[in-house]
């Protein structure tokens, strides 16, 4: 319900809090190790681990 109202904020909020760089480049750093996988999403569905341990 409130999904569209964070999601709207939280780059700024994570900029306000400094953090926005350091995980941006976290995320291309990810991206490119996924992509050389052969990987394009990551699929938790058929990888045996489940929601909550993924989190």
């Amino acid at each position: 319900m409130c999904e569209p109202e964070v999601r709207r904020h939280l780059v700024d909020q994570l900029r306000a809090m400094g953090c926005y760089g350091r995980l941006e480049e976290q995320a291309r750093a990810e991206r490119a190790v996924m992509e050389r996988e052969g990987l394009d999403a990551l699929d938790l569905a058929g990888s045996g681990v489940d929601d909550a341990d993924a989190l």
